[in-house]
């Protein structure tokens, strides 16, 4: 009986790492069936994370800087524009937006505040880098468009999301303006 015993317990252990292996592999293949178009993003984010500043000529790379700006943002954000349904959905978007923004907001404060508490910051600063968190404008668009491109959402999802994606970004300037002036004129008075 003690034998059955161990050899069903261990059974069950193989199945049960087998069953934990299988679901770990069917996920990433998931994820990087999910991701493929995402590619170019995480290639992006690497090669900015890998690449040393000290490599390129700063005046080349603030000439890239303007022509990027200047030619391909706006036709990115002209194509982002006509995907964009405002008709869709109606008041439901707009809602659905306000209530994204209002969870971005929360999930944003609540983890900066955990972090903040339990590395001993003050109140003033958690509250800066939560507000400054807030924007993400370019790079929730870019993945709403790659959500919405996989079919993952609606347009009206995707009109959502970019709604957020603005107020929240727009949000920032307003809120941490007069908490950086209360930290600067803090630091002069303390080197002063």
């Amino acid at each position: 009986l003690a034998l059955q015993l161990v050899t069903g317990i261990a059974l069950g252990a193989i199945y049960a790492l087998l069953a934990v292996g299988l679901s770990l592999i069917f996920g990433m293949l998931t994820v990087v069936n999910f991701a493929h178009g995402a590619f170019f993003m995480v290639g992006a984010f690497l090669a900015g994370a890998v690449l040393d500043g000290h490599w390129f000529n700063q005046q080349k790379m603030d000439l890239l800087r303007d022509h990027v700006l200047l030619v391909l943002m706006p036709v990115f954000f002209l194509s982002t524009g006509l995907r964009t349904s405002w008709d869709l959905g109606g008041p439901a978007v707009f809602l659905a937006a306000g209530v994204l923004l209002a969870a971005a907001v929360a999930g944003k404060f609540g983890g900066v505040w955990l972090a903040g508490r339990a590395l001993g910051w003050s109140r003033g600063d958690i509250a800066l880098a939560a507000w400054l968190l807030q924007t993400k404008g370019l790079i929730e668009i870019i993945f709403a468009s790659i959500l919405l491109d996989k079919g993952v959402i609606t347009s009206a999802m995707f009109t959502a999301l970019l709604l957020m994606a603005v107020a929240s970004t727009m949000l920032t300037v307003p809120m941490v303006a007069p908490r950086l002036a209360r930290v600067r004129t803090n630091a002069t008075q303390v080197s002063g």
